[in-house]
């Protein structure tokens, strides 16, 4: 994977050679820390520590990103992230991935256990539809969002830059419902997705039902640095899976996309890749025991 705007080269690369694995995934997990932030975080000796009330593994977790890889941690270190999480009442959990290959060593000696690998997958765009273009213009007005072409008959799809009212708020119901949350879960959520400061799409598609009512069938965010954007809250309708719902927000403003997906999810990883998607690196958590 090349840094934005470097000539592209085979995303193959990355997985067959570790150390350009090890690039990518210094590279993407940046972006990712700005795309999902935390609600608090604290800088603890090249370890980035992130809380936001237990919503989400990658909110609540250690990113190691600026400490380099070493195969004997600080015990200190450790058992002071340790004690921090566990005043708040979390477990100390470490996202993990090919940068990180021999202090994933230390923590499973020190007992921690692994748990959530997902595959961090990127593709090349096309250039933008001008629907997309404008959608985020009509988003930028505050309205209700412009509706996009249809990918599966009877749909509609908005896209909206805002959160706070029309299509923004519709959007936060509907990826709420789609994913089953708790209702305690969406003060956090609200508040963590408040915290993105770069340019963002939230994508909410629906249909009508017979009584006039609109129904979510699929939603997704965006969230755009530099020539990436990232997809992120990306579910679809049980009903709906391999329809191709979704994909106008895969192209929104951007020359490269990336996304995560569960490693064990098999259908949606036959999708991705069906759409251009290919593995850049695997991440997963050592979280303690």
């Amino acid at each position: 994977m090349n840094r934005p705007g470097a000539r592209e080269s085979d995303s193959s690369d990355a997985t067959d050679n570790p150390g350009a694995a090890a690039r990518s995934a210094l590279q993407l997990e940046e972006l990712g820390l700005n795309a999902w932030p935390a609600l608090d975080q604290l800088h603890c000796s090249g370890y980035l520590l992130r809380f936001a009330r237990g919503f989400s593994a990658r909110a609540n977790s250690i990113h190691p990103i600026y400490a380099g890889d070493t195969a004997s941690p600080d015990l200190a270190l450790l058992e002071l992230c340790e004690g921090i999480y566990r005043s708040r009442g979390l477990p100390a959990q470490f996202r993990m991935g090919p940068h990180t290959p021999l202090l994933d060593e230390a923590l499973a000696g020190r007992g921690y256990r692994k748990a959530g690998e997902a595959l961090v997958m990127a593709r090349a765009l096309g250039k933008r539809s001008d629907q997309a273009g404008d959608a985020r213009s009509s988003g930028n007005e505050g309205d209700a969002g412009m509706p996009l072409e249809d990918v599966t008959p009877g749909l509609q799809i908005f896209m909206s830059e805002r959160l706070d009212g029309g299509a923004g708020e519709d959007w936060l119901s509907a990826v709420t419902a789609l994913h089953s949350r708790p209702p305690t879960s969406i003060a956090s959520f609200r508040e963590l997705l408040s915290r993105i400061v770069t340019r963002s799409c939230y994508m909410l598609a629906s249909n009508t039902q017979l009584d006039g009512s609109q129904r979510p069938a699929a939603c997704a965010l965006g969230v755009l640095q530099q020539n990436w954007v990232g997809i992120y809250e990306l579910y679809r309708r049980t009903d709906l899976r391999g329809h191709g719902v979704g994909r106008q927000a895969l192209a929104y403003g951007a020359s490269h996309a990336y996304l995560s997906c569960d490693a064990l999810d098999r259908p949606a990883l036959q999708v991705f890749q069906d759409a251009g998607y290919r593995e850049m690196y695997r991440s997963w958590y050592r979280m303690q025991a």
